[in-house]
């Protein structure tokens, strides 16, 4: 308990921690934050003003329904809104192809393939760098 009170409530005061609800019950799990040099090592790739966010629906009954699209979309909107984000990234594993799937659904591109940039149950993965943003001038492939 004390790692995941410290690693998800308290490690990073710049990273917002959400618990995705759907009709009163928790499905999942989100956050967002600014993306600088102590949030993320993207910051060279997609510049100032960028939004970072890591989000997954843990319930299975909730999945193939259209709620993360929506909630991929949204919270985009929000960010972009509330917080000026120029951009709004994602990094997921290539063989996500469901997730990626779902964010190019809600208007992601594909702007670069990360080789090895994820290390997750004990080995590195390669993820895809996904960005929305209205200037279409900044995707990259």
């Amino acid at each position: 308990m004390e790692m995941i009170e410290d690693k998800f409530y308290t490690n990073n005061a710049l990273i917002s921690r959400c618990i995705i609800y759907c009709n009163e019950i928790p499905i999942g799990y989100l956050q967002y934050y600014p993306i600088n040099s102590c949030t993320s090592n993207l910051m060279p790739l997609v510049g100032s003003s960028a939004y970072g966010m890591d989000q997954f629906i843990g319930e299975g009954n909730y999945r193939n329904r259209g709620i993360g699209t929506e909630l991929i979309k949204k919270v985009t909107a929000f960010l972009m809104e509330a917080y000026g984000a120029s951009k709004v990234v994602l990094d997921p594993h290539v063989e996500n192809v469901r997730a990626v799937a779902c964010y190019e659904k809600a208007g992601f591109q594909r702007v670069k393939k990360l080789l090895h940039y994820s290390f997750h149950e004990g080995k590195y993965h390669d993820c895809w760098l996904l960005m929305y943003t209205t200037d279409k001038k900044a995707h990259r492939s």
